[in-house]
């Protein structure tokens, strides 16, 4: 029902300052962990645990009633709960506690079903009642006398058993005059501040004190003391002096050799130590490094304080250099050590034996390669320039040549492969050495020939004769032919061809095979055939053959049957001829010319014969008279001795004329035979024919000579050195008019390439580049090149071409030193020339060997200047070694070629010192803070300078010359200097009160009196003073003030004590620090007045809590904090609302009188809820509330659904409070009438009484007639089914009621049809029969013109949708959609029918006077439009129109809100006109322009203010109007309704 569509919707806008706080309570506490305190001494019994924030839970319904309890018991804590205003305090008191605990505290609800835990961590507050102490046993140490000043010595330690670490600070001093020495205030290092001796004094003993600096501060002090002894030692002051004096090991060789090894001496060792007594005496000498083997012992010198270095066993065969590290090391406490390198340089024969580049060479040359072809290169490793190579085993027959400088191999004679194919060669290369003397090593060269394709293929015979018989089919074989080639690979790769292409033979190229390529015939082709055939290789460059000949004779073989000249033959036989008469001469064929014979293969032999010999058809016997007119089939063949011929078909036909006729056809196989036959006599196949007296390729003559072109360009070349390997240099160029091998020239080099760097391409005459040229090594070039050509007999040409290498700037300039070092005295005169000049060379030439000199941009290159020509080095600026010390300087050499190489050398220029610096601080002011109550003697600072001289002239005094004191020029210093050491110390007791800053003037003098000044600015810092922080006489207070107070009201005073005395520690400032007011509420800095600062309301907040801190003003301040709970006053400020905008209730109808239908429930923010009052806006007439309760009963004895209209079921009730004057509201309700089954179905008047056409029986069933009936009731209650009463003549749609039939009515008779509508209810109830009666008549006439349906009553019609369900059951009569007419010109009787259209049944169309009316009840959101087919008949002839009926809507379906509930959280700082959210609402009507026009609206707030604060446009978009204020109003509640604006009347939703 419509009813249901209300909905109810509620806006809830959080105005936050930044997260949404639930409103839900929980059961929890306000932290899981809490931090607390206790006082270390509690009295007697116990102490309170206190917090800076509150510790509990806060008050509501789940928490009321709540118990604490201490998690695992023990007497040390005891807990309970404590009220106030609406928080729930954890009241926790401890017993006296010797260390921190973490106490867990469980909250159980009254009911037990509730359940949480906290943890509390409680810290002890220690007092300070302890005085530091030092261990009982005095402190001694033992320094050397040359600790560096600043060392740490030794670190004394004091405890203090307080637990706060503000009560174990305390300082350490020394007691007396202790100026070597001083202590850190708060660490206890003790350092050295001045020079010690063990020959001024062997010991040192001073007082150390520690004393507590907060007890000195309040006068409380007990200092503690302990004693320091300083034991000086002497120390090893000097590490040995190590002298090497180096020898060679190579002076003595045969000290090496032989069977008794004789210890070699390689170097001495001179060592010294100035210490004197154990500290000068040398402990061991010994090898530390680079001797792992023990090859080298140390033996005594002849000295006391020398050492040698011996071999104690024979060194190994290397080529290497010892590293030796020897360390010294001398007899002190604690030892000193020097060390020192020396190298031992160690030779070996073995390692000067050249190395192969590879353990073998493989390389390859041509067999048709001319003499001094280059093979390859034997490489060794390093440098090659003393390797000599030579071929000492291998080379048979001298065939091979080696360059004994380059180790090139080179071709000496013709090679040929077939006599040896691999050559290995023993190669040596030796080192000559002059120094070592000759050492050799041999690698092997495996040399392979490779094939050179000069041999032509050779039959084994040149003549092949052969006799193959004609039968050979195609592929058969005749000969296989066979040709050698001594030559190997594809050279030595055969192929043959049959020269002219023969079309009967073809030979597998392969081996050789010939084959008939097709059948030979004797008969009609050759019988003999000379063959020529050609044998090619596969060789390069050119391919080499020969030529035979093969001679092949045919036999001929039989091989073919016999054949008839005519194929057929037709004969006329007079019936009167003579037994023996010839009657047709056939003519047989042999192609092979073997005899045949003839018979009679088929036929009347009795009657017919044929002669075998000649082939004569003869008449045997005489012909009957019966065989007049008959036709005789004769099948005659003539057979071989091996073949059978086709038969030649001879009819004889039986006639009465008087003569033999006689007529053949002529056979096709013949007349073939014949043509090939003629053929072949026209063109007889011929024999190649030799066209050259040369059949083999070597026989071809070498006629001409390799010519050279004339030399040029190409002969005389100029090539720089720089030339990388692979370039080309020239190309020789040469012809030779010969074709083949005869014209195929190979190119050689000679002579004139001793040094190996030219290759020349064999083939192309292409000279390039193999080795790396060198100007400095060779100049010019001049090869002797050759030109062979590879004919028999070879020819060769000469020519020579000169090479000459340009000089290439590939050598940079090179010193003879690569470092230079000197010495000058810093006040050296400008323009003072070092006498010593840097020389280099050049090994090119020309300009490539010009060199200049110059100096890098290195440090100190700006002093110096070098003469560019003679490499002179001189002073340009005045040097200071205060600046530079040395000046290593980089001489560049540089040649001037295009592309200028330079090398370079180091310069060392070491500057003497003269004293001519006065010593200098770091800085010119030095800023440093100093505590007020730091002891007497404390080090604060250190002054520090330093002289650029040299130690002898840099040794300063410090001295204090002002600004000590308090006063200007007079008072007792309060700081004083160490002169030798520069060490500060306070002097004088400090008091920041007196004097907060110093101003120190000090000065650094040199022996030469040269003076530095500085200025050192202390700043006093001052000490806490402040002992006590202030504290609250109570945890918290509770205030009161009422919510309409003004802003500034004063709410109430915090007051807070301290225990200091004097300011500023005891003046105390006020704050709020934390708290649910914070910003709601003000305080006093000076005055602790708390104040409003914001308007208040109670509804929104009835409890503030408040943390006042109260903080005094020390220089370390402290503060203590309270509690405060500030409770606002209520006032009526706030109307009743409803607890829901809208209630929804159900009663069934016919309940009794007060029967309860809901309770309107109502809350006042302001808790007034006692007073309510509800009331009905207007008097209904079936409902009342009770005033008190809001109770809603019935006044009525009955309801009636059906008949209570929609306005009785919907009213508002009023709710307002007992204030004066009241604050009111009102609240919707909304009844549904729950249906009972209490009205019958009903039917509608519609046709009753039918006349219809008589008909005969059908297997389809036929509708005749339709029922339709209604119930006011609804639901299943009003769900209709129908029965009838027919005898089983008639059956209904128990859901339509359409009646149909298949049975046949004649005419005249009449049936009578009872119907029963019953409606689902429980109990049914049952209509009133409803009688049919049906009149059949008689059938119609034939009729000769159709119906018309009138266009007019057949138009679009519009109807609208029933507005509401519970009204449709009050429809008795149906509602007239339209009135179809029509016309019949034979004035025939018409019925009409729906015949599509109407799938649902909503219509019925009156079978006789054609008006169509709804029998359901239409509805546009199910369906909203009907094409309806309407037929109009006279039972002969039909017309057919169609009826749209279109539903229009109505105004049934109220707006339904998208959610329930929107809820936004908005921030209290959002500016006034800010988009908060949109609501959304649908409408189920299908017209949304006319019912679905949707206008949005507040309809009530739960707070007065709050429609001044936000707007509702009316598309639904809610914006900001006013200003929000969290602590004033955090929630903000609306009730949005919505409008359809629908027709008849508009609906809404809330």
């Amino acid at each position: 029902m419509f009813l249901s569509k209300l909905v109810s919707f509620l806006v809830l806008l959080y105005s936050l300052p930044g997260t949404l706080q639930t409103t839900i309570p929980v059961f929890e506490f306000t932290k899981p962990a809490y931090y607390a305190t206790v006082q270390e001494k509690a009295a007697t019994g116990s102490a309170p645990v206190q917090s800076a924030v509150k510790m509990g839970m806060w008050l509501s319904t789940v928490t009321e009633g709540v118990r604490y309890s201490i998690v695992g018991g023990g007497n040390t804590f005891e807990v309970r709960p404590r009220i106030s205003g609406n928080f729930i305090f954890i009241d926790l008191r401890s017993r006296t506690l010797r260390e921190d605990r973490d106490v867990q505290v469980r909250a159980m609800s009254a009911d037990q079903r509730s359940e949480t835990q906290c943890t509390i961590h409680v810290h002890i507050v220690d007092v300070n009642d302890f005085q530091p102490l030092f261990p009982p046993q005095p402190y001694l140490v033992s320094i050397g006398e040359d600790t560096p000043i600043g060392a740490t010595i030794t670190v004394v330690t004091a405890t203090d058993s307080d637990r706060d670490p503000e009560n174990t600070r305390f300082y350490y001093s020394l007691k007396g005059n202790t100026g070597n020495f001083a202590i850190h205030p708060t660490t206890g290092r003790v350092t050295l501040t001045g020079e010690i001796s063990r020959k001024a004094q062997r010991q040192h003993s001073m007082q150390i004190t520690a004393i507590d600096r907060k007890a000195a501060l309040s006068g409380t002090a007990n200092p503690t003391e302990t004693t320091l002894t300083v034991d000086v030692r002497s120390v090893n002051a000097h590490a040995p002096k190590i002298l090497v004096t180096q020898l060679q090991t190579l002076e003595n060789p045969a000290a090496f050799t032989g069977n008794q090894f004789n210890k070699v001496t390689c170097a001495t060792l001179t060592i010294t130590d100035p210490d004197s007594d154990n500290h000068g005496e040398i402990a061991f000498t010994r090898i530390v490094k680079g001797d792992p083997d023990g090859l080298i012992e140390i033996e005594p010198g002849n000295e006391p304080n020398e050492k040698r270095l011996v071999f104690s066993k024979r060194p190994p065969p290397i080529n290497a250099v010892m590293n030796l590290t020897v360390e010294v090391s001398d007899n002190g406490t604690p030892p000193r050590s020097s060390r020192v390198g020396v190298q031992i340089q160690l030779y070996d024969r073995d390692s000067f034996i050249p190395k192969f580049t590879d353990p073998n060479f493989r390389m390859r040359v041509s067999e048709a390669s001319p003499r001094h072809t280059q093979v390859g290169f034997v490489n060794v490793t390093g440098e090659p320039n003393a390797v000599r190579f030579s071929i000492i085993s291998g080379n048979g027959r001298r065939a091979f040549d080696i360059n004994p400088h380059t180790g090139l191999i080179t071709t000496q004679r013709h090679l040929d492969r077939n006599a040896k194919a691999i050559y290995t060669l023993t190669v040596a290369a030796t080192n000559v050495s002059l120094v070592l003397g000759d050492a050799r090593n041999t690698t092997t060269v495996v040399i392979e020939i490779e094939d050179a394709n000069d041999h032509d293929p050779m039959f084994t015979d040149s003549t092949y004769k052969v006799v193959i018989p004609e039968s050979l089919p195609a592929d058969s074989f005749v000969i296989q032919i066979h040709a050698e080639d001594g030559d190997a690979g594809n050279n030595g790769s055969v192929l043959y061809t049959l020269v002219g292409n023969p079309s009967e033979f073809k030979i597998d190229p392969i081996d050789g095979t010939i084959s008939t390529n097709k059948k030979l015939d004797y008969d009609l082709m050759r019988s003999s055939y000379k063959l020529r055939v050609r044998a090619t290789d596969s060789g390069t460059p050119f391919t080499r053959k020969s030529e035979c000949f093969v001679e092949v004779t045919v036999s001929n073989v039989n091989d073919n049957a016999p054949m008839f000249v005519e194929s057929e033959c037709l004969t006329t036989l007079p019936q009167s001829t003579n037994p023996g008469s010839p009657l047709a001469q056939l003519n047989p064929v042999d192609i092979d010319h073997n005899p045949f014979t003839c018979s009679l293969l088929s036929g009347n032999r009795e009657l017919f014969e044929v002669e075998e010999l000649n082939c004569l058809l003869k008449l045997r016997s005489r012909v009957d008279q019966e065989t007049l007119g008959s036709l005789f089939v004769l099948q005659v063949v003539a057979t071989d001795e091996k073949f059978q011929s086709d038969p030649v078909f001879v009819n004889v036909t039986i006639s009465s004329s008087e003569k033999v006729d006689n007529k053949c056809i002529k056979s096709g196989r013949v007349q073939d035979y014949e043509e090939s036959l003629n053929q072949h006599l026209l063109n007889p196949g011929r024999d190649v024919r030799v066209t050259s007296n040369v059949n083999r390729t070597s026989q071809i003559p070498n006629k001409y000579r390799p010519q050279i072109r004339p030399e040029g360009k190409w002969s005389n070349v100029l090539i720089p050195e720089d030339k990388p390997i692979g370039t080309v240099v020239t190309k020789v160029q040469a012809v030779d008019r010969d074709n083949g091998f005869n014209g195929k020239l190979w190119y050689t080099i000679t002579n004139g390439n001793g040094d190996s760097c030219f290759a020349i391409n064999t083939q192309t005459g292409v000279i390039s580049i193999v080795k790396l040229l060198d100007r400095e090594r060779t100049s010019r070039y001049n090869l002797t090149v050759s030109v062979s050509d590879m004919g028999t007999p070879t020819k060769t040409a000469f020519t020579k071409i000169t090479i000459i290498v340009a000089d290439v700037n590939d050598n940079p300039p090179v010193f003879g030193q690569s470092r230079f070092k000197f010495s000058l005295h810093e006040n050296v005169t400008v323009g003072f020339t070092i006498q010593q000049n840097i020389w280099a060379s050049d090994l090119d030439e020309g300009r490539n060997a010009n060199i200049s000199y110059s100096l890098s941009s290195a440090v100190g290159g700006n002093k110096f200047a070098i003469n560019k020509t003679t490499g002179f080095i001189k002073v340009i600026e005045s040097l200071d070694r205060e600046d530079v010390s040395e000046y290593k300087l980089t001489v560049i050499a540089k040649d001037a070629g295009e592309h200028p190489l330079s090398s370079s050398a180091s310069v060392l220029i070491h500057v003497a010192d003269v004293n001519d610096n006065p010593p200098r601080f770091h800085q010119d002011v030095f800023r440093i803070k100093v505590t007020e109550d730091l002891p007497i003697g404390t080090v604060v600072f250190r002054l520090q300078s330093y002289d650029p001289d040299m130690p002898d002239h840099s040794e300063v005094r410090y001295s204090l010359t002002a600004g000590m004191s308090d006063h200007q020029r007079r008072g007792e210093p309060k700081f004083n200097v160490d002169p030798r050491t520069g060490y500060i110390r306070i002097s004088a007791g400090l008091d920041y009160r007196v004097k907060t800053r110093y101003n120190i003037t000090a000065r650094a003098r040199d022996r030469v009196y040269r003076v530095a000044t500085c200025y050192i600015e202390v700043e006093i810092l001052p000490v806490n003073r402040n002992l006590h922080a202030p504290y609250f006489n109570l945890p918290e207070v509770k205030f009161e003030v009422i919510e309409s107070a003004e802003i500034g009201k004063t709410v109430g005073i915090a007051s807070a004590v301290d225990d200091d005395i004097g300011e500023p520690e005891n003046s105390i400032g006020y704050s709020i620090v934390d708290g649910t007011g914070l910003g709601i509420f003000a305080i006093d800095e000076n005055t602790g007045i708390i104040t409003t600062s914001r308007q208040l309301d109670r509804e929104t907040e009835r409890f503030y809590w408040l943390t006042i801190k109260a903080t005094d003003r020390g220089a370390i301040p402290l503060s203590g904090t309270m509690f405060v709970l500030v409770e606002v006053g209520n006032i009526n400020d706030n109307a009743p609302i409803a607890t829901q905008p809208i209630f929804f209730a159900s009663i069934r109808e016919n309940s009794p009188l007060g029967s309860q239908v809901i309770q309107v429930h109502a809350v006042d923010l302001d808790g007034d809820h006692d007073t309510i009052q509800y009331r009905m806006s207007v008097n209904n007439t079936y409902f009342k509330i009770n005033t008190s309760t809001g109770i809603i009963t019935t006044k009525k004895r009955k309801l009636d659904r059906e008949r209570i209209s929609a306005q009785d079921t919907r009213f508002e009730v009023l709710i307002s409070d007992g204030a004066l004057p009241p604050l009111s509201s009102f609240a919707k309700v909304v009844v549904e009438l729950l249906d009972e089954n209490d009205n019958p179905p009903k039917f509608r008047n519609i046709e009753s009484l039918l006349q219809i056409p008589a008909r005969n029986r059908t297997k389809m069933a036929v509708e005749v007639a339709r029922v339709v009936a209604y119930d006011k009731d609804e639901g299943r209650n009003a769900n209709i089914k129908y029965k009838i009463n027919a005898n089983g003549r008639f059956k209904i749609n128990p859901k339509n009621g359409v009646i149909t039939t298949q049975q046949g009515f004649k005419e005249g008779t009449r049936s009578v049809i009872k119907v029963v509508a019953t409606d689902n209810g429980n109990p049914a109830r049952h209509s009133k029969h409803k009688r049919v009666d049906i009149h059949w008549t008689g059938q119609p006439l034939n009729s000769l013109l159709p119906p018309k349906i009138a266009p007019n009553s057949v138009a679009d019609v519009l109807i609208f949708e029933t507005v509401e369900r519970q009204y449709r059951g009050s429809q008795e009569q149906t509602k007239l959609v339209t009135l179809v007419r029509a016309t019949d010109e034979d004035s025939d009787e018409l019925r009409f029918m729906i015949m599509a259209g109407d799938d649902d049944r909503m219509f019925h169309l009156n079978s006789q006077d054609g008006s169509l009316v709804t029998a359901g009840y239409p509805d546009a959101e199910i369906q909203n439009f009907y094409n309806l087919t309407i037929l109009a008949s006279d039972g002969y002839n039909n017309d057919v129109a169609n009826i749209v009926v279109r539903i229009g809507d109505l105004n049934d379906h109220r707006p339904v809100f998208e959610q329930a509930v929107y809820e936004h959280t908005i921030s209290e700082n959002t500016t006034v006109g800010t988009m908060v959210f949109q609501v959304t609402a649908t409408d189920g009507d299908i017209e949304p322009r006319q019912n679905g026009n949707l206008i949005y609206r507040i309809w009530s707030s739960a707070h007065s203010t709050s429609q001044d604060k936000f707007r509702i446009t009316s598309d639904g978009v809610i914006y900001t109007q006013g200003e929000l204020d969290r602590e004033v109003q955090r929630e903000h509640i609306f009730i949005i309704e919505v409008d359809d604006q629908g027709s008849p009347f508009s609906l809404q939703a809330s």
